[in-house]
């Protein structure tokens, strides 16, 4: 669904270096995250148009969609490359990458950083979220559940389900309080 080269054009287009890093990570995060978000269907459709190597071949629907996931899942597979960019492995084991004019980031540093990518990739992924469940865009992709995607949240309360746009901010004491007015 997204490059190499895309995910460093989305997430660190001023910096130089190998971008072939990011492509083992790319059908993971994918998998991980975009994936549960579709549901089975609509990814099953998606997967399928884009698997023929032409873009061209997705819906104009499936475009639209999959340019809100491009921008998430480009901040995924960075946030999954991290290790990766810090350290080599090769025939003679682990090494860090390092140069004479800088030193490593701490682990601390790294686990922030990999914090904000997260973050970002969740932020993306909510736009993609509100575009398909617009009331007037949903009606178009008669493959996606609501229900399917593990984003939305769901709060039973005596028997009562309660969604996303729901009042879910308060406690089971509260709704019985408010629902029996005591």
């Amino acid at each position: 669904m997204i490059t190499p080269t895309e995910v460093k054009a989305i997430t660190l287009p001023l910096l130089t270096f190998d971008v072939a890093k990011f492509g083992p990570h790319i059908e993971p995060a994918e998998l991980e995250f975009i994936a549960p978000f579709c549901g089975k269907k609509l990814y099953a459709e998606i997967k399928t148009q884009y698997q023929t190597g032409d873009l061209g071949a997705l819906t104009d629907l499936n475009k639209a969609l999959v340019v809100y996931f491009k921008k998430a899942l480009a901040w995924f597979v960075l946030e999954k490359s991290l290790p990766f960019l810090q350290i080599n492995i090769n025939s003679t084991g682990i090494q860090v990458n390092n140069s004479e004019y800088s030193s490593s980031g701490t682990d601390k540093q790294r686990s922030d950083l990999s914090t904000v990518c997260r973050q970002n990739g969740q932020t993306m992924l909510k736009q993609a979220k509100d575009y398909i469940e617009d009331p007037v865009t949903i009606l178009s992709y008669p493959l996606y559940s609501v229900g399917a995607n593990i984003d939305n949240n769901t709060k039973i309360i005596g028997g009562i389900v309660l969604g996303d746009g729901d009042d879910c901010d308060y406690t089971t004491d509260d709704f019985y309080r408010r629902l029996y007015n005591y």
